[in-house]
């Protein structure tokens, strides 16, 4: 008797929400474990608004809800689409890692140092688990979009 069953993609995409997610909760509490050092990051992306506190929290939290709502919306429209979903779901559970961090913390946990980034941004690029799946995410998505136009 097999027990496994396939996902549909809003399966699909609330399991890579999740996933991402939680290696971003399970990563930035693991810090102190490893001796990593942590950046805090009050703005947006390259620290951009960070004296802005609760209106950065605000729009980051309701970016995110929009995020999900748009994602389920678009998702009952191209069902059979895996990558797609996927590629949502990362998006997803690394918007809600860093509003989590916000709305927790009033900042963003940021522990990864992109290396030689100091050349170009003072201070160099601090990143977390969140916006590396935000950002993979995001390109799923679009490379998927640019493909299913391709085919027509």
């Amino acid at each position: 008797m097999k027990i496994s069953r396939r996902l549909n993609t809003p399966q699909l995409c609330a399991a890579a929400a999740a996933l991402s997610f939680l290696a971003d909760r399970i990563s930035k509490g693991s810090l102190a474990l490893f001796g990593c050092r942590a950046h805090f990051n009050g703005g947006i992306s390259f620290g951009l608004f960070s004296g802005a506190g609760a209106a950065v929290t605000g729009f980051s939290a309701g970016a995110a809800a929009a995020l999900v709502v748009a994602a389920f919306a678009l998702l009952r429209r191209r069902e059979s689409d895996k990558l797609f979903s996927c590629g949502l779901g990362l998006a997803i559970g690394g918007a809600l890692g860093n509003s989590a961090d916000r709305l927790l913390f009033g900042c963003v946990k940021d522990w990864i140092f992109v290396p030689f980034s100091h050349l170009v941004l003072k201070g160099g690029l601090w990143i977390n688990i969140a916006d590396i799946s935000l950002c993979a995410g995001a390109a799923v998505v679009v490379l998927d979009l640019l493909r299913a136009a391709k085919r027509g």
